[in-house]
């Protein structure tokens, strides 16, 4: 393989990465608290990140419902590992505890938060109030190196550690995901224009040297 065609092959693994990463963030596109991902070129190969921006908050009849106010995740567990998400969605669990509605326990400063069958009340800090009591207070971190942060589906995340943040909760609040679906389709159009292309040189290159070993072959 030449020096040209290694480079092109390189540029179509590029472009196909790119493909699956817009369509991704396509599907995600009404998953609420869902972060867009981007494929960063790099001189080691591309880097898959995640746009940690905020997505637009809007106001829910729903008073289980919050959202984070700033750079924030909400810390939770899905019985094997702790997760993070800007999906507030919230809810109590057959066990009594707080729950999201995927599933996964919220966890507070001093573990799961327990709540009764009342009405529920939360707080900016991410304390939960219930009764008048304060029954426990929600984590509220961020990666302690954002370049860690990996999607694991459904707008929940893992990183390598946390540390406390100084975003705010807000009740009765959803957040939307961050996706731009003109700018991810119009990327999605560009990367498959570049794709097929690229396709094209490789094939072109690949017929040039058929037909020089065919030339070659008859003239011996």
């Amino acid at each position: 393989m030449s020096g040209i065609e290694a480079y092109v092959t390189r540029a179509m693994r590029l472009d196909s990465q790119r493909l699956d990463v817009h369509a991704q963030n396509l599907a995600n596109a009404d998953t609420p608290g869902f972060c867009r991902m981007m494929l960063l070129a790099r001189s080691g190969g591309a880097q898959l990140v995640v746009d940690q921006t905020p997505g637009p908050v809007t106001p829910v009849v729903d008073p289980m419902q919050v959202a984070i106010n700033g750079n924030g995740w909400l810390a939770v567990s899905n019985g094997r590992a702790t997760e993070l998400t800007r999906t507030g969605d919230l809810m109590r669990g057959a066990d009594g505890l707080l729950h999201t509605r995927h599933g996964e326990t919220v966890l507070g400063q001093n573990g799961p938060i327990k709540i009764g069958t009342g009405a529920v009340d939360f707080k900016a800090d991410g304390s939960v109030w219930q009764n008048v009591s304060s029954v426990g207070r929600m984590q509220v971190v961020v990666p302690s190196d954002p370049s860690s942060l990996r999607a694991v589906g459904d707008g929940y995340y893992t990183a390598s550690g946390v540390k406390q943040a100084s975003a705010t909760v807000v009740k009765g609040a959803r957040e939307a995901s961050n996706v731009d679906e003109v700018s991810e389709v119009t990327g999605l159009i560009h990367a498959t224009s570049f794709f097929q292309i690229a396709q094209k040189v490789v094939l072109t290159g690949d017929d040039a040297n058929k037909k020089l070993t065919d030339d070659v072959g008859r003239t011996r």
